[in-house]
């Protein structure tokens, strides 16, 4: 009889499914998600199917699969669904409707642009659609033969909202032209509240404000403006509050903190907190808003009233979501239904009825029931205490076979690092940290200073100080595993991406424990990342000023600066068209360490982003990060 199966191999992982976009009808009646592969084929887009059907079980969309099929909301009602799809052009995702029985689906309108986000209005008979103008251009629609010469000027691009009626497919403009909106509820029949900025690019999302916006009407009034970043704005049913999550974040769309409510009559600020939980998940339903956050190594979920009382549903070592981000949707009969994955449970929509004692997740999909016969490495919170006394935690995950000796150990840094690891089925960035632990391998997942899930003030701990206090709460979290004799703290490495990619590269030009680094998607130069990528207004947040002001507070934390210092081996792993941390960070930092004598290797993904999808690249990917480190460590 064969036992279960070890996660060995990256191919393994291939057939993953990623789940999002999830929405429960008003009423809780139907249900609506999307799905798509964890990789996607050699130049290609991974497709995401829409699967439909009520709290006890889905099926997939008639036609769906074949293209991107994203953003699926249902009509107040509950009677058709409208979602964005590029099945007419494979450049750009459009409006869709689904009629009632699910079976026709036609397009309506035709947008400027490319949908981000869609919401019904409050009668149904509009879809409000935010729209990226021109069309986000992603690595798989990158030119085969780049333009010779090639010429770089300012280029001007919105993200306006748009009203379309469902009888005529009009498109109307909500708001006045060029503000750029990030993201909105609907609000009544012919307006929205909005996360805006006045004008576009991805830095100027940093000191968004939120306003309130008519269909055909110039007006933008101002409801709230913020002193961090704020997210998810919402409108009471009744009309009079406006609730919103506010917090310190380095990357939209991650924003997490407390709840900012509004009262819209009286122009009232109250400022409500979940205890030891993190909100980056909100909505109204009826008179009470369901709140999702993370908490510590978790997550929970539950509900709030506008005179701050707070109701936890459900509290758990499971993640609702992937990838630092919260996938879930709420209805009436405090329902909740949730991407739901852990340690012993594969990433699958479940329901939870927080009315039910005691509340627990009900599966309704087996999209990864492939996976639920393997024996995965166990996973542990762990905790230490970093300098000044500060206690940091992480995920331990063990190596699936104990050795006689203690087993090397690899410090895996999450990005950000506005950030967090929490339990998920496949631990660490691309399944890395199961695969690792699965070699024999100790691999220790932290949360230091400036991740979320510890309260505002953790959150915001390493602003000013970018590989100060969060590279010594992840340094200590090393020797503390070394002391507990976890591991064996003469042979450990680092990894990362992202921001954690930077953390594994300033580990290799700093005194540290470690004697290997991978740095995947990382910051090198933090001016020449400020003034060249998407976003690069992160650094002046984590810095602490204009680099105009503090060009030697810049230099003196960027790994390039150091390189020659380093002594331990860094590879590199970059996707040639990443528009966060451009190729060109690891290319300089390659060059500078090569002139050095360091040992250093870089490895350029065509086609790929901050993120890589195709199968190929990330099959190579993990092979040459066994294989450093196996070197190396």
């Amino acid at each position: 009889m064969n036992g279960p199966r070890r996660l060995e191999s990256p191919e393994a992982l291939c057939s993953y499914q990623l789940i999002g976009d999830l929405d429960l009808s008003p009423d809780g009646r139907r249900l609506a998600c999307a799905v798509r592969a964890y990789t996607a084929e050699t130049g290609c887009q991974p497709r995401s199917r829409l699967w439909v059907g009520n709290p006890s079980g889905l099926d997939a969309l008639r036609g769906s699969g074949e293209a991107v099929d994203r953003h699926p909301k249902w009509q107040p009602d509950g009677a058709g669904l409208a979602f964005a799809s590029n099945r007419d052009d494979p450049t750009r995702l459009q409006l869709c409707i689904a009629d009632a029985e699910l079976r026709d689906v036609t397009r309506l309108g035709d947008l400027p642009g490319s949908v981000d986000q869609l919401q019904w209005n409050e009668t149904g008979d509009a879809v409000n659609a935010l729209v990226a103008t021109p069309a986000p251009q992603t690595p798989w629609h990158a030119s085969t033969r780049p333009a010779d010469p090639r010429v770089a000027r300012p280029a001007p691009s919105a993200r306006e909202l748009y009203s379309v009626a469902v009888h005529s497919g009009a498109p109307v403009r909500v708001g006045p032209a060029g503000l750029c909106v990030w993201e909105f509820a609907s609000c009544g029949d012919d307006g929205a509240v909005a996360v805006v900025s006045s004008a576009g690019g991805e830095n100027q999302w940093y000191s968004a404000r939120i306003v309130q916006l008519h269909r055909g009407s110039d007006d933008a009034r101002t409801l709230y403006a913020p002193r961090a970043q704020v997210a998810q704005p919402q409108i009471s049913p009744d009309g009079r509050y406006l609730a919103f999550i506010e917090g310190t974040s380095s990357d939209r769309g991650m924003v997490a903190g407390d709840v900012t409510l509004v009262d819209l009559d009286t122009d009232g600020v109250h400022r409500m907190s979940v205890p030891h939980c993190d909100v980056s998940y909100l909505r109204w339903v009826g008179t009470e808003i369901a709140w999702a956050g993370w908490s510590d190594v978790g997550t929970a979920c539950g509900w709030l009233t506008t005179d701050g009382r707070v109701t936890l549903a459900w509290a758990g070592q499971a993640t609702l979501g992937y990838f630092h981000r919260l996938e879930l949707t709420a209805a009436e009969g405090h329902m909740i239904a949730g991407a739901v994955q852990s340690p012993s449970q594969p990433l699958e929509v479940a329901m939870l009825c927080a009315d039910e004692i005691p509340s627990r997740w009900r599966p309704i999909t087996d999209f990864n029931r492939a996976y639920c016969d393997y024996a995965l490495p166990t996973q542990e919170r762990f905790a230490w205490t970093s300098d000044g006394g500060t206690e940091v935690s992480g995920i331990l995950v063990r190596p699936t076979s104990a050795g006689r000796t203690a087993p090397p150990l690899i410090v895996m840094a999450h990005g950000g690092p506005s950030g967090a690891w929490t339990y998920e089925f496949l631990a660490g960035y691309f399944g890395h940290a199961t695969l690792l632990a699965s070699a024999g391998y100790a691999v220790l997942l932290p949360n230091p200073r400036g991740s979320v899930g510890r309260g505002s003030d953790f959150a915001r701990a390493n602003h000013g100080d970018a590989g100060g206090c969060d590279f010594r709460d992840i340094v200590a979290g090393a020797r503390a595993c070394a002391r507990a004799g976890i591991a064996d703290g003469t042979r450990s490495g680092i990894c990362g991406l992202s921001y954690g990619g930077y953390m594994a590269a300033w580990a290799a030009t700093q005194p540290s424990p470690f004697t290997a680094a991978v740095s995947i998607s990382g910051v090198a130069d933090w001016i020449d990342l400020y003034y060249s990528a998407e976003g690069g207004e992160v650094a002046r947040m984590l810095l602490g000023a204009d680099p105009a002001v503090s060009a030697e507070r810049y230099v003196a934390r960027s790994p390039i600066a150091q390189a020659s210092a380093s002594a331990v081996p860094l590879l590199l792993i970059q996707g040639q068209e990443d528009p966060l941390t451009p190729p060109r960070q690891a290319e300089a930092l390659y060059g500078a360490l090569a002139q050095s004598g360091a040992v250093v290797e870089l490895i350029v993904y065509e086609r790929e982003g901050h993120v890589f999808r195709e199968a190929d690249h990330l099959t190579d990917c993990w092979r040459r990060v066994s294989a450093w480190f196996g070197s190396h460590v």
